[in-house]
C-alpha cells in the first residue's frame, strides 16, 4: 500500500491526475488493513487528486474521513480551506481551519516545516481575500523563510501562492516575479502549468491596462 501511496503521490505533484487517481484507488482497495496513519494518508491524497479536478464535493468528504483516521494532522484543515479560498466562498470558515491548524502546528511538532510554510500562505491568502491586509506581508515572508527548500514541488507551490496573493493584491510585476520563479523550480511539474496559465493571464491584463 506505501509503495501505491507514494507512486500515486508522485503522478500527483506530476500533474498528471488521471493516472494518480487509478493508482490511489487501486491503494484504497487493498489498503483496509494497512495502519490509520497510512490510511489517512491515501485519503487526503486522493483527495488531492479530486481536488486538482475541482471535484470539490469529493475531495471535501476525503479530507474529513482522513481527520477521523488521524486527526493530529493538519492537511485536512489546510486542504478544505483552500477549496474555500479557490472558490472564493466561506471565507471565515477556511480562516478558522487555517487557525486550527496553526494551533495543531503549535501543540504537535510532526507538523514538518513546508506545512508551516503552506499554513501562514494560505493565512495570508484568507486575509486578503477579506480584505484584511495588516499581517499579510509578515505572514508571506515568514512562509518562505520556513519553507523546505529543497522540496521542489513545494517550493514552487508556495511561489505560486505567494504570487496569486500579490496578483490579488494588484501587484502584477512582483507576482509575475514569483509566478516565472515557480515555472523555473518546478518545470515538470504540477505547478507549472497553474505558473503559465496565470503569466498569461497577468499578460492579458498588462495589455489592457496599456490600451
Amino acid at each position: 500500500v506505501a509503495l501505491l501511496i507514494a507512486e500515486g503521490t508522485t503522478l500527483l505533484l506530476a500533474g498528471r491526475y488521471a493516472e494518480a487517481e487509478s493508482i490511489l484507488r487501486e491503494a484504497l482497495a487493498v489498503g483496509s488493513r494497512a495502519p490509520q496513519s497510512l490510511q489517512a494518508a491515501l485519503l487526503n491524497n486522493l483527495g488531492a487528486v479530486f481536488a486538482k479536478q475541482k471535484r470539490y464535493a469529493e475531495a471535501i468528504r476525503l479530507y474529513e474521513a482522513s481527520a477521523e483516521l488521524d486527526p493530529t494532522q493538519s492537511w485536512h484543515l489546510i486542504n478544505i480551506a483552500e477549496i474555500y479560498l479557490e472558490q472564493g466562498i466561506n471565507l471565515e470558515r477556511a480562516l478558522k481551519l487555517i487557525e486550527r491548524a496553526l494551533a495543531n502546528k503549535l501543540r504537535n511538532m510532526r507538523t514538518e516545516r513546508q506545512t508551516w510554510a503552506v499554513i501562514l500562505a494560505n493565512k495570508a491568502w484568507a486575509l486578503t481575500l477579506l480584505n484584511q491586509p495588516a499581517e499579510v506581508d509578515n505572514l508571506l515572508q515568514q512562509a518562505l523563510h520556513e519553507t523546505n527548500q529543497k522540496f521542489k514541488p513545494g517550493l514552487a507551490t508556495l511561489n505560486f501562492r505567494v504570487g496569486w496573493i500579490h496578483k490579488l493584491r494588484g501587484q502584477v510585476r512582483i507576482a509575475e516575479g514569483y509566478f516565472n520563479y515557480a515555472l523555473q523550480i518546478d518545470p515538470k511539474g504540477a505547478r507549472a502549468q497553474d505558473a503559465r496559465e496565470a503569466l498569461q493571464e497577468l499578460s492579458q491584463i498588462q495589455r489592457v491596462d496599456a490600451d
